[in-house]
């Protein structure tokens, strides 16, 4: 959604629309492999399942979406 810290929890809330966000959208329209294949990541079939993929496609585009991503401890950076 955001950065409570730099937004209101309220205004966070009200402006957001999960469909055009740009990790939830693509991962509400298909999943995992939906997110990957939106955003043009290169992905394999060595995922051991779809949680996996899903970390790795985040983890690929967190220096893109920092702000949604946060905090890249969870990340193990």
């Amino acid at each position: 959604m955001g950065n409570i810290w730099e937004t209101p929890l309220p205004d966070l809330v009200r402006g957001y629309d999960a469909q055009e966000h740009p990790i939830a959208g693509p991962l509400l329209r298909g999943g995992p492999i939906r997110l990957a294949t939106e955003h043009g990541l290169a992905m394999n079939d060595s995922y051991v399942d779809e949680c996996h993929l899903c970390y790795t496609a985040r983890k690929l585009l967190l220096p893109c979406f920092p702000r949604y991503l946060a905090p890249k401890e969870a990340y193990g950076l």
